[in-house]
């Protein structure tokens, strides 16, 4: 007889630190309705994830989604994965925060469900070979992939209806492959397609055929609610899947593998998802990657498995902001794990844990790098996690200490200084900048801005907006309209009859129209205290845009000396960074000199600038930093110069002056900024263009403050000036 078992598996996340209305709506259209179906279709039996973060949550403001979620567990309906506390990206955390974030989880399912998991869920399905040791260390029986990591490895289609083995020094675990077919086909495709499909794969060896993907699919993706559950997609497939259970049977993943053996082994390279793959290659080489992509599609030698893009560690490489997140969390988990076992290193781990999670180290439909409070609240519970080790003994916290290390693995040497209050990263290669500027009481790195940058995806964008063909969106996505009128009324309908287009579609989607004149590209990281000597003509529009706007070669000039002055008996520390090169333009010589204090949130930056022997200097220095303080468009957050204020959304011109004020109440933040020679001031909004599963969208990164001081100097002499930063 012709049988087939179906194993279907709903993962749920919601990321650290989101917004707690994301997490209402997702509870409310996706979570709480699919537990109440499966209660009303017993005979439909799943796996189901839950991140530690959104279980948490869950309890705290819904418990009675996780009694709902209970009582589906103790009748057998429900088997549950394991997996990161906090959805880390296993590969790229310590080895011990790896076991130790999946032993967390696996004790809170048993405390609060009375269940041992055997199977884990990956975040964001990323594998690297070396997993298994992790997972099996952690009690994991058997994980999913995606069926392109198998594809891969050289499997063939027909050789992935079931689970294979693998290991990494002997640790074994069983992989299943999550067919893409079935990811695409729901809950998109009719239901009687979707059977018509498993009938077709149904044979006499009962294959095992795996869907994995994320329950906000049922219901939070935009259109989904509508069709999911009040137009009952759902409810008719869990009914085709009971109608048919004479020869479709549906079972959890661990129980459908205690009851077969494996197919086989594989050793599978390192991946994620096919998307992921596109998301994590430069601009230029995702683009040739969709081109050969399309090239390759009509062909059936197989070539298309094998044009796989980047592996996930691209995006480290991609967004310094993504790699200075890594490293600051890599600096934190080197004290956390040098504390002795017991309650503070449970307490400095808890919050260590929380700034691993994923969802700000990438970008792509659903990578949060480019969410200001996503980066901010990983950035907050690293610097708790740090206060925490510092508190129990990882370092003497109370006495300022510098040093010159590779802090952020790029093979040159960063300056890092830290006292009680607060922590900098000093980047000597890239034009002395500040990479990190902690301000330990308030849990913030205030300068990590995320620079404007070409997506592959912004192409789509031009296209379409030149075509006129741009859906516009609103905060509900499902309520979707073809905007301006030229666009036709065929495609407006295609956007809201029947099934909603998925996430894979074609269709071009904006929160707003006109975004396309937004895309500019930033020449330099958007460190604090980039410098530029400006060129004739450049004023505050030209920077707004993107323009380099440096006539000296000051913007990411490598610093060639760079010393770090030790604190005498608790002072401050000293950074000095000069320039022995060449000439840069028409400066004979400079220096930048970053003063730390002790005590308090509080530096100054000395700048010298001299002139050649045999002519003077004229010219302007412009001195820039992007506050990354989330709130851009809040009416509680402003810039004052003198006694007027302005929001930080704005884009102004103050004239010369030796002070500023920058607000944001809601943070606490209050930051002061004095300069020893007046200068004028101009500020911008920092905000990108981006990429999420509702669409296009303007995202705020931070307000670009930018001194700009008029140089004049005598031939052979030397015009300073000085800033003072302090946070009260």
């Amino acid at each position: 007889m012709r049988r087939i078992t179906l194993a279907l598996v709903l993962h749920n996340h919601q990321p650290y630190g989101n917004f707690g209305a994301v997490l209402e709506r997702a509870n409310a259209q996706a979570y709480l309705p699919l537990l109440e179906s499966l209660g009303r279709h017993p005979g439909v039996r799943i796996g189901l994830h839950y991140s530690g973060t959104l279980l948490d949550w869950l309890e705290s403001h819904r418990p009675e989604t996780i009694d709902r979620l209970g009582a589906l567990v103790r009748r057998g309906q429900v088997e549950l994965l394991t997996g990161g506390y906090h959805e880390p990206i296993l590969p790229i955390v310590p080895a011990p925060d790896r076991t130790g974030q999946i032993a967390a989880l696996s004790a809170r399912l048993g405390g609060l469900f009375g269940v041992a998991p055997t199977g884990a869920w990956l975040a964001e399905r990323v594998w690297e070979p070396t997993l298994p040791t992790a997972l099996a260390g952690a009690g994991v029986e058997y994980t999913l992939v995606d069926d392109t990591h198998l594809l891969l490895a050289g499997l063939g289609p027909e050789a992935l209806l079931g689970d294979y083995v693998t290991e990494d020094l002997g640790a074994t675990v069983r992989v299943l492959a999550s067919l893409k077919a079935l990811r695409y086909a729901i809950p998109w495709s009719p239901v009687d397609e979707v059977v018509g499909w498993l009938r077709d794969e149904a044979d006499a060896s009962d294959p095992l055929a795996v869907m994995g993907d994320d329950g906000e699919k049922l219901g939070l993706w935009p259109g989904t609610h509508a069709h999911v559950w009040q137009g009952g997609w759902w409810d008719r497939f869990c009914e085709a899947l009971e109608a048919e259970a004479d020869w479709l049977t549906t079972a959890p993943p661990g129980e459908a593998l205690a009851r077969r053996a494996p197919l086989g082994r594989v050793y599978l390279p390192s991946a994620s998802y096919d998307e992921m793959g596109e998301w994590a290659l430069p601009a230029p080489a995702a683009e040739g990657l969709y081109e050969a992509r399309a090239a390759a599609e009509g062909r059936d030698d197989g070539s298309r498995t094998f044009l796989q893009g980047g592996t996930w560690r691209g995006f480290l490489a991609r967004y310094p902001e993504a790699n200075d997140l890594h490293k600051k969390m890599l600096w934190v988990a080197a004290k956390v794990h040098r504390l002795p076992a017991g309650a503070a290193a449970d307490e400095a781990r808890r919050w260590l844990w929380a700034g691993q999670s994923n969802c700000p180290y990438w970008h792509g439909v659903f990578g949060g790098l480019y969410l200001v409070h996503l980066r901010t609240s990983n950035w907050a519970a690293l610097i708790e996690a740090e206060l925490a080790a510092e508190a129990a003994g990882a370092v003497d916290a109370q006495t300022p200490r510098a040093s010159v290390v590779d802090w952020n693995a790029d093979g040159r040497p960063e300056v890092v200084v830290e006292t009680a209050d607060q922590a900098l990263v000093v980047v000597p290669h890239s034009g002395g900048t500040l990479a990190v500027w902690d301000w330990r009481a308030g849990r913030r790195n205030l300068v990590q801005g995320l620079a404007r940058r070409r997506e592959a995806y912004h192409r789509r964008l031009e296209d379409a907006a030149a075509a006129g063909r741009v859906v516009l969106v609103g905060d509900d996505p499902a309520e979707a309209s073809s905007v301006p009128d030229e666009v036709a009324a065929g495609d407006e309908g295609a956007a809201n009859d029947g099934p909603p287009a998925s996430i894979h579609t074609d269709e071009v989607r904006a929160r707003e129209l006109g975004l396309e004149r937004l895309l500019f590209v930033d020449p330099a990281p958007r460190y604090g205290f980039t410098d530029r000597w400006l060129p004739p003509g450049a004023d505050l529009d030209a920077l707004a845009s993107g323009a380099p706007c440096d006539a000296g070669g000051l913007l990411g000039a490598a610093w060639t000396r760079h010393d770090s002055a030790p604190p005498l008996a608790g002072g401050p520390v000293a950074v000095e960074l000069a320039w022995a090169g060449p000439a840069l333009g028409p400066i004979a010589a400079a220096s930048k000199r970053i003063r730390v204090e002790a005590a308090g949130a509080a530096f100054e930056v000395t700048y010298a600038l001299s002139a050649p022997a045999d002519r003077g200097l004229d010219g302007r220095l412009a001195v820039e930093t992007t506050w990354a303080v989330a709130g851009g468009d809040a009416a509680d957050a402003w810039l004052e110069v003198g006694d007027e204020r302005r929001s930080l959304s704005a884009r102004a011109a103050w004239p010369a002056a030796a002070a500023y004020r920058l607000a944001v109440p809601a943070a606490g933040l209050r930051l002061a900024c004095t300069v020893d020679v007046p200068a004028e001031w101009w500020q911008y909004p920092v905000e990108a263009v981006a990429s999420s599963d509702a669409g296009f969208e303007r995202s705020y990164q931070g307000t670009a403050i930018v001194a700009v001081w008029p140089v004049r100097a005598a031939a052979g002499e030397t015009w300073r000036a000085r800033m003072r930063l302090r946070v009260p």
